[in-house]
C-alpha cells in the first residue's frame, strides 16, 4: 500500500492530476473486470482448508487453475473495452498491457496466500510483501530520478513478488500442500463463484462506479483529485481488512463452539477498530490538506476535502471487515450478495444524481452514506444478522468508554487458550 501511494504520488507530480485520472479510470475498470473474472472465491478457499488441512494441495490448484482461466478471459475483454471506449486516454494501451501483466503475476502469490490464511502464520506472506516493496521502491526512484516511464514499476512490484511467492512454495512447503488441479473441485469453485460473482461484482461496482461516473460527468482532472484522495484512504481502509482476515480461522472456530463465543469477540475486536477508524478521521478532518500537500505536492485542495469526507467511511468499513467474515463462518452467502448488492445500487443510483451536481465532494458523501447502510443498517433487517448487527452497535461504547476494552480482555483471552 505504501508503494502504491507512492507510485500514485509520482504520476500525479510528474504528469498531472489528468494522467493520473486516466490511468486510475483504466485501473478501476480492470478491477470491475477482475471481480467477474477471479469469482470471489478467495475467502472460500480459505475456509475449505481450515475444514480439511489435508486437501489443501487439491483445493489451493483447483482455485487458482479456474482464477488462472479466469485472467484469460479477463484480459481480451479488458482489452477489447480499452481499445473501443478509452482510446482517447494518452497511453491507454500501455495502462491495459501493465494491469494485465501485473494481474497475471500477482497469481503466483495466491499459493502462498491461501496456505498461510488457513494456518494464520504471516511470517512468509510478510517476507515477500516487505521485500517486493523494498526493491520495487528503490526501482519507482531509479525511473523517477532518471525520467523513465514510470508505470513500468508498477508490474515490476508483482514481478518481484511473484518470484519471491515461487521461491518460498518450492522450498518451504510440505509435500502435502504441493497443489494439483483436480478439474471436479475447479467445477465446484465455479459453481460457487457464479453465486460470489454478484456479491464481488457489487463490491467492485460499489468502489469503482464513483471513479468511473466522474470521469464521465467531470472530467479526468477531478477523477485525479477523487483518486489522489481514495489511494491515501485506501491505505487506512485495508488495515481493517488485514485484520479481519488474520481472525478470520479463528472466528470460524470459536462459531464451532458457540455463537456467544465469536460475538464477544466480534464485539471487543470491532471496538477497538471502530475507536481507531473514528480517531483516525478527526486527525485527518484536521491534517488532510497538510498531508496532501505534503504527498502529491500544490494544487491539492479538492484531494484534501475529499479525503477529510471520506476517512469517515472507515468507522463502517472496519465493522464490515469483521460482519462479513462472520457471514462466512455460518455460511450465509446468500446475505452478503444481497448487502453488497444493495449498496452497490444504491451508490450507483445516488452518484448518478449527485455527481452531475456535486462533483467528486458528493461521491465522498455518497460513498459514506451506502457503507453504513450495507455495513451496520442490512443487519438490522432480517432475523438471522440481528444478533450481529447489535454486536456492531453495542461496539461503539468502547469509543467513548475505551477503558472497558482492558476490562473485558479477560473473555476474549479465554477464548484463545
Amino acid at each position: 500500500l505504501v508503494f502504491h501511494l507512492s507510485f500514485f504520488a509520482s504520476i500525479k507530480r510528474l504528469y498531472g492530476l489528468e494522467v493520473l485520472g486516466g490511468w486510475a479510470t483504466l485501473n478501476n475498470i480492470s478491477q470491475l473486470l477482475l471481480s467477474v473474472f477471479l469469482f470471489g472465491i478467495d475467502i472460500v478457499v480459505v475456509k475449505k482448508i481450515i475444514d480439511k488441512p489435508s486437501h489443501a494441495g487439491r483445493e489451493i490448484g483447483s482455485a487458482i487453475f479456474l482464477q488462472f482461466l479466469g485472467l484469460l478471459v479477463y484480459a481480451l475483454i479488458f482489452l477489447f473495452i480499452t481499445l473501443t471506449f478509452y482510446k482517447t486516454i494518452p497511453s491507454s494501451l500501455n495502462y491495459a498491457l501493465i494491469l494485465i501483466s501485473a494481474n497475471f503475476l500477482s497469481l503466483f502469490a495466491k499459493f502462498i496466500f491461501f496456505h498461510y490464511s488457513a494456518l494464520v502464520e504471516s511470517k512468509y506472506r510478510a517476507i515477500t510483501i516487505l521485500t517486493s516493496v523494498a526493491i520495487s521502491y528503490g526501482f519507482l526512484w531509479i525511473c523517477i530520478y532518471n525520467e523513465y516511464y514510470i508505470f513500468y514499476s508498477y508490474v515490476f512490484f508483482y514481478f518481484v513478488q511473484a518470484l519471491i511467492s515461487i521461491y518460498i512454495y518450492i522450498n518451504y512447503f510440505p509435500a502435502a500442500t504441493k497443489w494439483f488441479v483436480d478439474i471436479s473441485i475447479s467445477k465446484n469453485y465455479f459453481r460457487v463463484g457464479l453465486k460470489l460473482i454478484i456479491s464481488t461484482v457489487s463490491v467492485s461496482l460499489f468502489t469503482q462506479c464513483d471513479v468511473i461516473l466522474l470521469e464521465y460527468f467531470s472530467g479526468a482532472e477531478e477523477t485525479g483529485a477523487f483518486s489522489a484522495a481514495l489511494r491515501l484512504s485506501a491505505i487506512w481502509f485495508m488495515l481493517g481488512g488485514l485484520i479481519a482476515n488474520a481472525f478470520f480461522p479463528k472466528i470460524v472456530e470459536l462459531e464451532k463452539i458457540s455463537q456467544t463465543a465469536s460475538f464477544i469477540f466480534i464485539k471487543w475486536i470491532s471496538g477497538i477498530v471502530c475507536a481507531m477508524s473514528i480517531y483516525a478521521a478527526l486527525i485527518s478532518t484536521v491534517l488532510s490538506g497538510f498531508i496532501m500537500k505534503l504527498l502529491y505536492g500544490n494544487g491539492m485542495e479538492l484531494s484534501a476535502q475529499i479525503f477529510s469526507i471520506h476517512m469517515w467511511s472507515g468507522i463502517f468499513i472496519f465493522l464490515g471487515s469483521f460482519s462479513s467474515k462472520w457471514l462466512f463462518s455460518k455460511e450465509y452467502i446468500n446475505f452478503e450478495v444481497q448487502k453488497t448488492l444493495l449498496a452497490a445500487l444504491l451508490n450507483i443510483a445516488l452518484n448518478l444524481i449527485v455527481i452531475p451536481k456535486y462533483g467528486a465532494i458528493g461521491a465522498a458523501i455518497v460513498s459514506l452514506f451506502s457503507y453504513f447502510v450495507a455495513n451496520l443498517l442490512f443487519f438490522a433487517c432480517t432475523k438471522k444478522t440481528r444478533g450481529i448487527f447489535y454486536v456492531q452497535a453495542e461496539s461503539f461504547k468502547y469509543v467513548f468508554l475505551p477503558w472497558l476494552l482492558i476490562k473485558d480482555y479477560g473473555k476474549v483471552k479465554c477464548q484463545f487458550r
